[in-house]
């Protein structure tokens, strides 16, 4: 459990989690105040207010893919209600991975990546050169 106290004003920058160190599914705990929560992908956008004492699940894409973040502000606009932030408590709930990342989502996965762009050295390979072929 990770516990992160926000006052007014306080945001987070965007980001998604990293995948290797922990496990698919993750919730965070809103405690004391809300906050407007945007998520980014591609060139989507969404915006949910995590209301105080809510729970937000991250899983699958969410969990993966879609960065998320919350402005730097004191008062978040929902629609045609104003909330005043006032201090936040975050409770955050991840499970430790003991084994590699195989999530679908490569091009995003920090483990796998460092498995694709790796380079083996030839000898790896037990490959025999042609003496008369190399440097032409």
């Amino acid at each position: 459990m990770t516990i992160n106290d926000y006052n007014p004003g306080d945001g987070i920058p965007p980001h998604f989690d990293t995948h290797s160190p922990f496990e698919d599914a993750f919730c965070s705990l809103s405690l004391a105040s809300g906050a407007v929560m945007s998520f980014f992908f591609n060139d989507k956008t969404q915006h949910l207010y995590i209301k105080p004492r809510s729970i937000v699940f991250f899983t699958g894409e969410a969990r993966f893919v879609w960065e998320h973040s919350i402005a730097l502000r004191r008062i978040d606009r929902v629609a045609n209600d104003i909330f005043f932030r006032r201090r936040r408590l975050s409770l955050t709930f991840r499970k430790i991975r003991k084994t590699d990342c195989s999530c679908p989502f490569v091009n995003f996965c920090d483990s796998q990546k460092k498995k694709l762009t790796s380079v083996s050295p030839l000898s790896d390979y037990n490959l025999i050169a042609d003496k008369t072929s190399v440097g032409k």
